[in-house]
C-alpha cells in the first residue's frame, strides 16, 4: 500500500483531481468554521503578511534563477485540519492555516482574472473554500467589487476589507513583474503552482476541531525577534541536501530540527542570564535579552534587492512593525538558501562558545569584564574581539588595554578625588580584580559591581559643613582630640565632652576643627571603593565607626572588595615601601583611627601595587 502524502504543492492543495490533496484525502474541500478569527493578513506596510509573503516568494524564485544552491522548494509550512460533515459534504475542516489559504486563494483569483492564468485542474468553485460565516461565494464577491472599483475603505465587512486590501495588492505586485521583469512573469506563476509547498497536518476524526483551535492560540509564543529567527533558521536549515544531493527525508528533517532545537535552546539559556548578558553586552536600552543581541552580532549582511521588490516596497507604508522585527527582517532577507541558513546556525554556535569560553577562563573573564566595565562599551568590545583569530589575540587586546589604563604615570600619582574620580575608580577597581595574593583561579564579582553600583567612599570622612557624624566606636578618638585643644572654652569642652560620651550623632558643626586631623581627604591613598548601599550604611562616620559597619555587612554577606577590606584592616604589605626621601613607609599601629600618614601610605601602596600589577600572573614568555 502507498504511503500516505503530506506535502503538497499548492496547485495540488486545492486539486480533487488524481494525485491532488483533496483526491489523496477523498475530501471535497475546505472548511472555516464559526469559531475562526476572520481574514486579518495586512496588505499596507512592508512588514504586513501580504507585502511579506510575495516579496519572499519572488527573491525565493529569483534565488533559483541565479544561484545554484538555492532550495527549488518554498514551504509554507503547516495546515491544520480534520476531516468533517458539513451539509453532506466531506470536509477538511481548517484549523489553523485559513489565512494562508485564503491568501493562496486570492492570488489564484488575481493570475485568473489579469494574467489569463489559473493553477492546472483547479476547479474554479464556491466548494473549495467555503466559509460558515458565508452564505455565498465570497471570492465572485471579491471580483465584482474590484470590477465596480469599490475600495476597500468602503466596505463594513471586516473579512472583505482585508481580502479585497489583499487582492489589490497581489495585482499591483504581479503588475510590476511583468512590467520590470516580463520575462519572468510565466516562470514565476509556474514556481507559485509547483514549488511553492504546503504540509497538511491532518488531526484525528475524533478530536473537537474548536479546542485544538483554542490550545494553538493559547500555547502560542510570542512573535519575537528571536522566535522568528529560530524558526527560520532551523525550517529552512534541515531542507539542505545531503552532501550526495539526494532530499531528506520527512522523519530525517524532524530530527535535525529536534537536534538543531536543543542547541539553540542551550545557547538560549546560557546567554539570558542576566550576568551574562550583563557582562557581554552592558543593559541594552531597547529591552533586548541576550539572545537578541547575540544574534545581532552574528547577522548577516544585507542583499540587493531586485528592481521589482525594491519599486513594490517603496509604495507601501514603512508600518509600525518594520522597526520591531528589522532583526528579523536582516536574516531573512540575508538567507538565500537551507546551506546559508545552516551556516548562520554554526555562526550562533560558534560565537557562543568563544564567548563562553573567555567567561570560563579567569583571567580572560577578568580581563575582559574589567575593560567592559572601565570603557561601557560592552557590545561593540565583545564584537571587536570576536573578529580576532583566536583566543591568543584576545588576551594580547585586552592586557594592552589593561596597561594603557594602569600606567604607572606620574599621573597616578597626583589623581585627587575632586579632578579625577573616574580615573580612580579605575584604579582601585583593577586592584581587586587582579588582587596583590596570586590566585589564578580567581574571578572578580562584574555583575555585583556594576548591580550594586560601587562607588568611591572617602576612608577619613570629609567635611560635609552640614548633617551628623556616627561618632559611637569612635568616642576615645574623638575625646583624645578634644584634650588636645588648649584653646577651647573650659565649659564648652566638658559640654562636647559629656555629648560624645552619650553616643549620639553629633552635628559637624561642632566638630569641624578635628576633621581637619587628615589634612587632605581628597588624595588618592584616602579613597576606597564600595557598593552604594554599603557606602550609604557608613555614612558620616569616622574610621573605626565605618571599619565596624564593614565587618557586620561583610558577615551579612555583603560583597566588599578584598583591597577595601584590606585597607580598612591596615593588611596591605608595606615591606620595602618607600617615600619620596627614602624613608620607609608604614601604617600607624592602631587599627582604630586614619592618620595622614595612613593616608600616605597607602597611597605609597597603591602607585607601587600598578606599577607590579602584571608582574605576578606573567609567564616566561611574557604572556598572562
Amino acid at each position: 500500500m502507498a504511503q500516505q502524502r503530506f506535502i503538497f504543492s499548492t496547485k495540488e492543495i486545492f486539486n480533487s483531481k488524481q494525485g491532488g490533496c483533496l483526491h489523496s484525502f477523498n475530501v471535497d474541500g475546505y472548511y472555516i468554521g464559526p469559531y475562526q478569527r476572520t481574514y486579518k493578513w495586512g496588505s499596507k506596510s512592508m512588514s504586513d503578511s501580504v507585502p511579506v509573503l510575495l516579496t519572499d516568494l519572488y527573491e525565493a524564485f529569483l534565488r533559483g534563477q541565479t544561484d545554484e544552491r538555492s532550495d527549488p522548494e518554498y514551504f509554507l509550512q503547516y495546515i491544520t485540519v480534520k476531516e468533517s460533515e458539513i451539509n453532506g459534504n466531506r470536509l477538511f475542516e481548517v484549523i489553523d492555516g485559513q489565512q494562508r489559504l485564503t491568501t493562496l486563494r486570492l492570488i489564484f483569483l488575481v493570475l485568473k482574472n489579469h494574467f489569463g492564468q489559473s493553477a492546472p485542474e483547479f476547479p474554479d468553485n464556491y466548494q473549495m473554500l467555503q466559509y460558515s460565516r458565508y452564505d455565498y461565494d465570497v471570492f465572485e464577491s471579491i471580483t465584482q467589487m474590484e470590477h465596480e472599483d469599490k475600495s476597500p475603505e468602503d466596505l463594513d465587512n471586516q473579512d472583505e476589507f482585508y481580502m479585497l486590501s489583499a487582492y489589490k495588492r497581489c495585482k499591483e505586485f504581479f503588475k510590476l513583474v511583468e512590467e520590470l521583469d516580463p520575462d519572468y512573469l510565466e516562470p514565476f506563476i509556474k514556481f507559485i503552482f509547483e514549488s511553492v509547498k504546503l504540509i497538511i497536518n491532518k488531526e484525528n476524526v475524533s478530536v473537537m476541531p474548536e479546542e485544538v483551535f483554542a490550545q494553538l492560540n493559547m500555547n502560542r509564543v510570542p512573535l519575537t525577534n528571536v522566535y522568528l529567527i529560530k524558526g527560520l533558521l532551523l525550517t529552512r536549515s534541515s531542507r539542505r541536501y545531503r552532501p550526495d544531493h539526494t532530499d531528506r527525508g520527512f522523519t530525517e528533517i524532524l530530527d535535525e530540527r529536534i537536534l538543531m532545537g536543543g542547541i539553540w535552546d542551550e545557547i538560549s539559556s546560557w546567554i539570558n542570564l542576566h550576568e551574562i548578558t550583563r557582562f557581554f553586552f552592558g543593559n541594552p536600552s531597547d529591552k533586548a535579552d541576550g539572545m537578541t543581541m547575540l544574534l545581532r552580532l552574528v547577522k548577516p549582511a544585507g542583499k540587493a534587492e531586485s528592481n521589482v521588490v525594491r519599486t513594490f516596497r517603496s509604495s507601501l507604508q514603512s508600518g509600525v512593525l518594520s522597526g520591531e522585527y528589522l532583526l528579523f527582517n536582516d536574516y531573512h532577507d540575508g538567507i538565500r538558501s537551507a546551506q546559508d541558513a545552516f551556516t548562520l546556525l554554526e555562526q550562533i554556535r560558534h560565537t557562543y562558545q568563544r564567548m563562553r569560553s573567555w567567561h570560563e577562563e579567569p583571567i580572560l573573564y577578568n580581563l575582559l569584564g574589567y575593560r567592559q566595565e572601565t570603557e561601557n562599551k560592552h557590545f561593540e568590545t565583545t564584537a571587536m574581539l570576536l573578529s580576532k583569530a583566536n583566543n591568543t589575540q584576545v588576551q594580547t587586546e585586552l592586557e594592552g588595554y589593561l596597561k594603557l589604563q594602569l600606567n604607572p604615570s606620574p599621573a597616578i600619582k597626583q589623581l585627587r578625588y575632586d579632578n579625577g574620580k573616574r580615573q580612580i575608580q579605575r584604579v582601585l577597581l583593577a586592584l581587586s580584580v587582579f588582587p596583590e595574593a596570586i590566585n589564578r583561579n580567581h574571578r572578580f564579582d562584574f555583575f555585583r559591581y556594576a548591580s550594586e553600583n560601587w562607588t568611591l567612599e572617602h576612608i577619613f570622612p570629609q567635611n560635609p559643613k552640614s548633617g551628623k557624624f556616627i561618632i559611637k566606636d569612635d568616642r576615645n578618638w574623638l575625646l583624645s582630640q578634644i584634650e588636645l585643644r588648649n584653646d577651647e572654652d573650659p565649659e564648652e569642652k566638658e559640654a562636647l565632652k559629656a555629648q560624645i560620651n552619650s553616643g549620639n550623632e553629633i552635628e559637624a558643626s561642632k566638630i569641624d576643627w578635628i576633621l581637619l586631623s587628615v589634612t587632605d581627604v581628597h588624595q588618592l591613598g584616602n579613597m576606597a571603593l564600595l557598593s552604594s548601599k554599603v557606602n550609604s550604611a557608613l555614612s558620616n562616620g569616622f574610621f573605626n565607626t565605618k571599619r565596624k559597619i564593614l565587618v557586620k555587612r561583610i558577615n551579612e554577606g555583603n560583597f566588599v572588595p578584598q583591597h577595601t577590606i584590606d585597607a580598612f584592616s591596615k593588611m596591605l604589605g608595606t615591606s620595602g615601601l618607600e617615600d619620596a626621601d627614602g624613608n620607609a613607609a608604614d601604617f600607624d599601629d592602631t587599627y582604630e583611627t586614619w592618620s595622614d600618614n595612613d593616608a600616605n601610605t597607602h597611597r605609597l601602596w597603591i602607585i607601587n601595587r600598578v606599577s607590579k600589577l602584571f608582574k605576578p600572573y606573567l609567564n616566561e614568555n611574557g604572556t598572562l
